[in-house]
């Protein structure tokens, strides 16, 4: 099942992530950390955790082209179809600084790289974000707002108790 998992900063959402990673892993699932930006990355890094940008991951630059060459360069590329390939969970950190767009522009890619019409090519994706906050870097509509959403994403789970102490004990 795909998850999204929400709150205010403070909630525990970057824990989270961390704990599900290391979960994962030991079940022997291979995970694919995604973030929209690379300052979100950085904060895996620091955790041993590789991390990697979503236009990065997907081939898409800036995703200023039309969508079908972004799809027919993201398809031809044989790094971004290694990662699909060896990902079964793809967790997206910070989803919330990514755009309706973007979202059905990775579940397009997904589908073609799988060739399987299910929603993102059947390949589980945890969503991480806090929509609490309109972003500046993608100045397209929330993907909350797409119908992929509605239908992909049928579990979610709020963060409300303010968690942090300080961001240091937190991601460590």
């Amino acid at each position: 099942h795909n998850v999204f998992v929400f709150g205010r900063a403070g909630t525990g959402k970057s824990y989270i992530v961390l704990r599900a990673v290391e979960q994962l892993k030991k079940v022997g699932k291979r995970v694919i950390v995604l973030c929209s930006s690379g300052i979100a990355c950085d904060a895996y890094t620091k955790n041993g955790i590789h991390a990697q940008t979503v236009h990065s991951c997907f081939d898409m630059q800036t995703s200023e082209l039309p969508t079908r060459k972004i799809i027919t360069r993201a398809i031809a590329n044989p790094r971004v179809r290694q990662t699909v390939w060896a990902g079964d969970v793809f967790i997206w950190d910070e989803c919330s600084m990514s755009s309706r767009r973007m979202l059905e522009l990775v579940n397009a890619i997904l589908h073609q790289l799988c060739d399987n019409e299910a929603p993102f090519g059947s390949k589980q994706f945890v969503f991480v974000g806090e929509f609490f906050q309109p972003s500046s870097f993608d100045r397209g509509e929330f993907m909350f707002l797409s119908e992929l959403w509605d239908t992909a994403v049928c579990h979610r789970i709020e963060l409300t108790k303010p968690m942090r102490q300080n961001e240091e004990e937190l991601m460590s």
